[in-house]
């Protein structure tokens, strides 16, 4: 039941976003000159035309700080891994949320790569010489993915105490929101591109979630299998 639960809780965020990037490519999809197709035309020129009215630089530092505190919290997580490595003088006896932290980490690089080969929508910078990539926002999808998988290593290695939980919960929510609403002032993206960029690390971290808990589900049995054979 438990695994049903996981692949549940993995699948239905997957199916969200996958269906969110078709409505993109076919709803009231209009031709921008020399630059290509948008979808939800009307919603995303609407919200762009009020974004280009406001202090657009101011946001985008801000965006971009939030972005690069996000990967400052990833770094240390290979160096933990290595320093256990070397004082348990085994790869196998690093903490294997480690594992499944890198593993997280990888997969948002991998979608980072695929979405700048696939290039669903243009950003409403681009020019005709230069076509840059806005589906789903990197700052968005990259920042909430990495500070979600370091939150939840940080809840399990507190062992999810309230009072510091309730710390790193509210810490996670507000760079998260932060990086949301700073990316959208940016003029960077059109609106569609942000909650696209907040649907794909939900998925990420339910996989990354599922992963781990399956993981810790089937070390338990085995403990509790050889405890009964004792």
């Amino acid at each position: 039941m438990k695994k049903i639960k996981y692949l549940l809780l993995t699948s239905i965020p997957l199916v969200v976003f996958i269906i969110w990037t078709i409505l993109v490519k076919t709803i009231d999809v209009q031709y921008i000159d020399q630059i290509g197709f948008l979808g939800f035309y009307q919603l995303n020129t609407s919200v762009n035309d009020f974004v280009k009215g406001l202090n657009n630089q101011l946001f985008k530092r801000i965006s971009d700080i939030l972005l690069y505190f996000s990967i400052v919290c990833v770094a240390p997580v290979p160096i933990i891994g290595i320093i256990q490595a070397i004082k348990r003088k085994s790869i196998f006896k690093i903490n294997p949320i480690i594992y499944f932290m890198l593993l997280g980490y990888l997969f948002v690089v991998i979608m980072y790569v695929v979405f700048e080969i696939v290039k669903i929508n243009f950003s409403p910078l681009s020019t005709p010489e230069e076509l840059k990539a806005s589906y789903p926002s990197t700052h968005v999808f990259v920042c909430i993915s990495f500070l979600a998988i370091n939150a939840y290593a940080t809840l399990h290695y507190i062992r999810f105490a309230k009072p510091l939980s309730f710390v790193v919960m509210g810490l996670f929510a507000a760079l998260s929101i932060g990086q949301v609403i700073c990316r959208m002032f940016s003029g960077h993206h059109y609106l569609t591109d942000i909650i696209g960029g907040v649907l794909l690390p939900i998925f990420i971290f339910a996989a990354f979630y599922s992963l781990f808990n399956i993981y810790l589900d089937n070390k338990e049995q085995k403990e509790e299998e050889i405890a009964e054979n004792n």
